[in-house]
C-alpha cells in the first residue's frame, strides 16, 4: 500500500552483507490488516522479505505458511529423469564472457575462474547469481531455498509450482466455513528453468529448449491458478470471493522470454519491466468481462482488500494505494492515480496520464504511451516543457523518500540492458 522508498526497502534484502534486513517492522502487512478484521490468513509460496525470525511470515500477520524464504529455488531435483532443466545463469555468464575469452578457454574454466572473470569485467550482478546458481551436476537439496511448513523444514517431492497449488487448494477447503485471506506468491516463472516431462511434452512444436521449458513452466502455473479457482467454485465461495491476479514485474530480458511490444523487461523502468497483467474477479461486485484502462498499481491491492473486508486503515498509515472497487464497478468516473512513480537507485520514472518520463544513465527518455506503447520515439528534446513539469513532480514526490536501508545486490550492465546505445546501471 506504500511506495517502498518511503521506508528504505528499495533493493533486494540480499544486498545487506549482514543478512539481517527485511521488510521493516514498522510496516503493517495486508495480512496484519485482514487478521484484525477477523480473517484467517494463509500464504503458500515465496516470502523474500527477510530471513531473520522477526521477519518470518508467521510474525508478519500470517496464521499459516507453506513455502520458501528465498527468492527462488530448484522446482525439483534436476537430476530426476522426468525433469528438464536449463541453467540460464551459467548460460548468460558464459555468453557475457565470450566477447573477451575464446570459447575453447571458457569450456576449461572452473566455476571460481568464471566468477572471478565476471567480477574483473564489472559484471557483478551476473557474478553474484552465477555463484548462487550452484552445480546442477549433483543434487544437494534446495539449500537456502528449502521448503517450510510454518517453521519446520519439509522435504517436498512434488514439482514446486504444483506443490504451491496443492497447498492453496487445501487451505481453501480447510477454511471454507470461515472468512479467509490467502496469498499465493508463486516462484514461477522465475529461474531456474525447470519443468517436469509432463508439461514439457505439451509443447513439441517449440524447438528452442529454453523457450519450451519456459512455456511449460507457464502452463504449470496456469493449471495451478485454475485449480485454485475450481476450489472456490467447488466450495461455493466463487460468487463472494475477491480474487486478484498480477505479476511483480515483466519478463526478464532473456533469450527465452518476450514482453513484445513493450520495451526491455525486469529490472528496468521501461514498460516491459513495470507493466504487468492485473486481473480482479468478484462476480458479486464486479461486472464480468469488463476492462479498465486507467493505470492502477500493486499499491492498490492492500486498500482494495481491506475495504472489501470492511476493515479500516488509519490515516497515519499514509497508504498511497487506493480502493479500486469504485472504479471497477462504475461508481466513480475519476482516475485512481494522477501520477505513478518509480525509483531505482539513481534512476527514476514517472507516469502522468499518457506521458512517461524516465531518467536513467544521466539522461531523459520521454514517451507518449497513447501512440508509442513500445517506447521507441524519445520526445525529451522536442518537449522540454513536459520534461521540466514531470521532473518537478518527481522531485516533489521524492522529498518524502528516505535513502535505501541497504545497498543493491548488484546491477544489470550487460549490453542487452543498454538503451539506445547508452549503458545504464539498473540496480537490484
Amino acid at each position: 500500500g506504500r511506495y517502498q522508498q518511503r521506508f528504505g526497502h528499495e533493493f533486494l534484502p540480499e544486498g545487506d552483507p549482514s543478512g539481517d534486513s527485511g521488510l521493516p517492522l514498522s510496516e503493517k502487512t495486508i495480512a496484519d490488516y485482514l487478521k484484525e478484521s477477523g480473517y484467517i490468513t494463509g500464504m503458500t509460496g515465496k516470502w523474500h522479505l527477510g530471513n531473520n525470525e522477526e521477519f518470518h511470515p508467521l510474525e508478519r500477520g500470517f496464521d499459516e505458511w507453506y513455502g520458501i524464504i528465498a527468492a527462488a529455488t530448484d522446482y525439483a531435483d534436476p537430476t530426476r529423469t522426468d525433469v528438464k532443466s536449463f541453467n540460464f545463469t551459467k548460460y548468460i555468464a558464459k555468453k557475457a564472457l565470450e566477447k573477451t575469452i575464446p570459447t575453447s578457454e571458457l569450456s576449461k574454466m572452473t566455476s571460481n575462474q568464471i566468477h572471478n572473470a565476471l567480477q574483473e569485467q564489472g559484471l557483478s550482478d551476473i557474478a553474484v547469481w552465477f555463484l548462487r546458481s550452484g552445480d546442477d551436476s549433483t543434487w544437494k537439496g534446495r539449500g537456502a531455498g528449502r521448503v517450510f511448513r510454518g517453521r519446520q523444514i519439509v522435504l517436498e517431492p512434488d514439482y514446486l509450482t504444483d506443490a504451491f497449488s496443492r497447498e492453496a487448494v487445501a487451505f481453501i477447503r480447510k477454511y471454507k466455513q470461515n472468512p479467509f485471506f490467502l496469498y499465493v506468491p508463486y516462484t514461477a516463472t522465475h529461474g531456474p528453468l525447470q519443468v517436469t516431462q509432463e508439461y514439457y511434452d505439451r509443447f513439441p512444436e517449440i524447438e528452442n529448449e529454453q523457450k519450451r521449458i519456459y512455456a511449460a513452466m507457464t502452463a504449470s502455473l496456469d493449471d495451478g491458478i485454475g485449480l485454485i479457482l475450481d476450489a472456490l467454485t467447488e466450495t461455493g465461495l466463487e460468487e463472494n470471493t475477491l480474487v486478484i491476479f498480477l505479476s511483480d514485474n515483466g519478463a526478464g530480458v532473456a533469450d527465452y522470454a518476450s514482453n513484445a511490444p513493450l520495451r526491455l523487461g525486469k529490472h528496468t523502468l521501461f514498460e516491459g519491466g513495470v507493466r504487468v497483467p492485473f486481473a480482479i474477479k468478484w462476480p458479486k461486485k464486479i461486472p464480468k468481462g469488463s476492462i479498465y484502462s486507467n493505470p492502477v498499481s500493486s499499491l492498490d491491492v492492500l486498500p482494495t482488500a481491506v475495504v472489501a473486508a470492511r476493515g479500516s486503515i488509519p490515516e497515519e498509515a499514509s497508504i498511497e494505494g487506493v480502493d479500486l472497487l469504485p472504479y471497477l464497478n462504475g461508481s466513480s468516473s475519476l482516475k485512481p492515480h494522477s501520477e505513478l512513480y518509480w525509483r531505482n537507485g539513481p534512476n527514476w520514472a514517472i507516469r502522468e496520464g499518457n506521458w512517461k518520463l524516465i531518467y536513467a544513465g544521466e539522461r531523459y527518455w520521454l514517451y507518449n504511451l497513447s501512440d508509442d506503447i513500445g517506447e521507441i520515439d524519445n520526445l525529451a528534446t522536442e518537449r522540454p516543457d513536459v520534461v521540466t513539469r514531470m521532473t518537478d513532480l518527481y522531485r516533489l514526490w521524492d522529498r518524502d523518500n528516505i535513502p535505501p536501508a541497504w545497498p543493491a545486490v548488484g546491477s544489470k550492465k550487460a549490453d542487452y540492458y543498454f538503451v539506445d546505445g547508452v549503458e545504464i546501471d539498473w540496480a537490484l
